[in-house]
């Protein structure tokens, strides 16, 4: 939410000074301006997740519950998916009510760059709404766009992180905790090492909830 506001009306905040002879404002001071950079709350977010999921089956395994553990995983990832794409899609509905009655007009006239880019326009016609919005739920979770909802990229990186995390708690399930430790560096490294367009954004689903069980497991 820092960094929404941030954007949105304070964008300079992202840069260590207003302009190349200004001196440093308090709030971007080094460490100071972590809270409205925003990416650090992303990844604390994504190694939450990556935790909660690992959490429950991990400790079934060390106390030598394995097969309540694998139940737990077959359980959670079942679950996943609807605790994800439910609360998701009713919000995305709400934002397409607004955008219908006009919730949005003032941000795509306004002079905040970001207001305007996360602003729908909308169709010429109600019939291409209703079948945009059919279409906007698609690719949030095929491509990660969402034109009503653009803070929803996240969503995709998060469940297929959280799918990750299942298949390598079943695949360790019975590896011995030194080999189990080197498989997780391994993933880490797999992740770390790429260094492909976006990967910063696409690797949420990767090494924070990796790491997630690289922590839990001793």
């Amino acid at each position: 939410m820092l960094t929404h506001l941030a954007r949105a009306w304070d964008y300079d905040l992202f840069s260590p000074r207003d302009s190349e002879d200004a001196a440093p404002r308090v709030l971007q001071w080094p460490f100071l301006r972590i809270p409205w950079q925003g990416r650090i709350g992303v990844t604390i977010f994504g190694f939450l997740t990556g935790y909660v999921c690992a959490l429950k089956p991990l400790k079934l395994s060390r106390a030598g519950n394995t097969s309540s553990a694998f139940s737990t995983i077959a359980r959670s990832a079942f679950r996943r998916p609807p605790r994800l794409i439910f609360p998701a899609t009713i919000a995305m509905v709400i934002s397409w009510v607004m955008a219908q009655c006009g919730a949005f007009t003032v941000a795509n006239r306004s002079d905040c760059w970001w207001c305007r880019y996360a602003a729908p326009d909308l169709e010429d016609s109600f019939g291409k709404e209703v079948l945009r919005l059919f279409k906007n739920f698609l690719s949030t979770w095929t491509t990660g766009y969402m034109a009503y909802d653009d803070h929803q990229w996240a969503l995709l990186p998060l469940l297929k992180g959280s799918m990750l995390v299942y298949i390598l708690l079943f695949a360790t399930m019975y590896v011995k905790f030194r080999y189990r430790m080197l498989i997780y560096i391994g993933m880490m490294l797999y992740f770390h090492q790429d260094n492909a367009k976006d990967t910063g954004r696409s690797s949420l689903g990767g090494p924070s909830e990796v790491q997630a069980c690289l922590l839990l497991t001793p």
